[in-house]
């Protein structure tokens, strides 16, 4: 086989390879933000949960310590969001008005 050949075909494969790879996680990001909602507020507790586990190396006792705060501040958090959210709409309606009258 003529080393021209060889490196071309290595080449190619190698680009083949990349464009695949990027194809791949361009699709696993774009299902995993289409479907991160799905599973609504409790899935977002989760994730945060598994993000500190993760990047603290939390023991099984830190864990059992940490998840009952974990739980209370995203009930906070969703008080305050509900509370807020019929200024957040009222907000919202203005600046559509105000778009729709500019168009």
């Amino acid at each position: 086989m003529v080393p021209g050949k060889l490196w071309g075909g290595l080449l190619v494969l190698f680009i083949a390879g990349a464009l695949i790879g990027i194809a791949g996680t361009t699709l696993y990001h774009q299902y995993e933000q289409d479907h991160r909602w799905d599973r609504g507020p409790a899935a977002r507790q989760e994730r945060i949960m598994k993000r500190l586990i993760h990047e603290l190396a939390l023991t099984s006792a830190q864990q059992a310590e940490i998840e009952p705060i974990v739980n209370r501040t995203h009930v906070e958090i969703l008080q305050v969001r509900f509370q807020h959210q019929p200024e957040v709409e009222q907000a919202l309606t203005r600046g559509m008005a105000e778009i729709k009258t500019n168009l």
